[in-house]
């Protein structure tokens, strides 16, 4: 018992010590340039959504089992479906608009196609009736280089009070 457990846990230390070798034997230029492309996307979903609707979303969102979004310590989304699901047979019925606003991006590689990104947010969601809902506060996120673009794996919302 004691060596699988060993076993595991030398096998576990030896895939982090070698993605963090990866990231850091990556060069500043390298670094720099993956920075600038999670802005842009991070600047492509506001545009996005604030020109055409909640339904963009959906574009940003790791269409894996691996994706999930919470919200005030909360799970909202398990997987990806589920957050398609809402956005597609609710949120687009009730809400018309949403202006996002990104305050402070820190972003922090992670792995070669991998980010923490953590930054204060603004958002304003017009309802269908004429009213708004005004929010701030702190949003933390991974995302993930793929074939399309970056994508959002995990998002966690927390709103100021």
């Amino acid at each position: 018992m004691k060596i699988v457990v060993k076993t595991t846990l030398f096998a576990f230390l030896y895939c982090i010590i070698a993605c963090c070798n990866s990231s850091h034997s990556s060069s500043n230029e390298t670094s720099f340039k993956m920075k600038e492309e999670v802005i842009l996307m991070l600047d492509s979903v506001r545009n996005d959504i604030g020109w055409n609707g909640p339904i963009k979303w959906i574009k940003y969102f790791e269409d894996t089992s691996a994706f999930y979004m919470a919200s005030e310590g909360k799970l909202v989304f398990s997987d990806y479906n589920a957050a398609k699901k809402f956005i597609t047979d609710t949120l687009v019925h009730k809400v018309s608009g949403i202006v996002l606003d990104w305050q402070n991006i820190n972003i922090d590689s992670i792995c070669e196609n991998t980010v923490a990104i953590n930054t204060y947010y603004h958002e304003d969601l017009m309802i269908i009736n004429d009213s708004a809902i005004h929010e701030m506060g702190y949003c933390t996120a991974i995302a993930d280089r793929t074939n399309t673009g970056w994508k959002f794996r995990t998002l966690h919302w927390s709103v100021s009070k």
